[in-house]
């Protein structure tokens, strides 16, 4: 019988996100051989996850809670701080793209939703890396962090999106709009994500660094 690999990202994700995963990538791969679905070892995964992420969250309510405000306040605050950021991608960059190459200006719908998306991506990505750098231990409050950026974009542009639809006037069309704040709220996310991970780092390090607090 060959050797059934379990899913990558899956295990990358339980490597990067569970406390002491070697064990328990041991097991599940173990038990994933014999004819289990991709389909139970991601939700395996996944519940790992998030039992890690609550154990966390408990152990230290007020940093969790302190984490989660930050990821709102962070990314609340965020288009208003980094506005000149915006105007100088619009007026600098944007606009000579458009002149100098006619297919950026054919579609406008692009440019502005790279000139909207700036401030928070910017901040996402950052506070991302941070997070991940400070929580290496506690990957729990890592994925709450993610959570409040989520939940603030989410409810920010859901926010914009009913204003918009409700006020008279012509609107883009509603596929293209969909795609508009659907990428408002999942792209800074997603760079929040990456930044976190990076922030983290590799399972290897953080393994030497551990063994060498133990021989220590």
């Amino acid at each position: 019988m060959t050797d059934r690999t379990p899913p990558k990202l899956a295990t990358a994700l339980l490597n990067c996100f569970v406390d002491d995963p070697n064990a328990l990538a041991g097991d599940l791969a173990e038990t994933y051989q014999p004819g289990r679905s991709p389909l139970w070892y991601w939700r395996e995964v996944i519940a790992a996850i998030f039992m890690g992420a609550s154990r966390d969250c408990h152990r230290q309510k007020l940093t969790a809670a302190g984490t989660f405000v930050a990821a709102v306040i962070l990314i609340a605050i965020a288009n208003r701080t980094l506005t000149p950021v915006s105007g100088w991608l619009l007026y600098r960059v944007v606009q000579p793209a458009a002149w100098a190459h006619p297919v950026v200006a054919a579609h406008g719908l692009v440019a502005l939703w790279i000139i909207e998306v700036v401030p928070s991506a910017m901040a996402a990505l950052l506070g991302g890396w941070l997070v991940g750098r400070v929580n290496r231990s506690r990957r729990g409050l890592v994925l709450l962090f993610l959570s409040g950026v989520f939940a603030c974009l989410l409810s920010l542009w859901t926010v914009i999106a009913v204003r918009a639809l409700s006020s008279p006037g012509k609107h883009m069309p509603p596929p293209d709009f969909a795609l508009f704040v659907a990428g408002q709220v999942l792209f800074p996310t997603s760079l929040a994500f990456v930044a976190s991970v990076k922030g983290i780092g590799p399972e290897s390090s953080r393994d030497n660094g551990s063994n060498q607090n133990v021989g220590g």
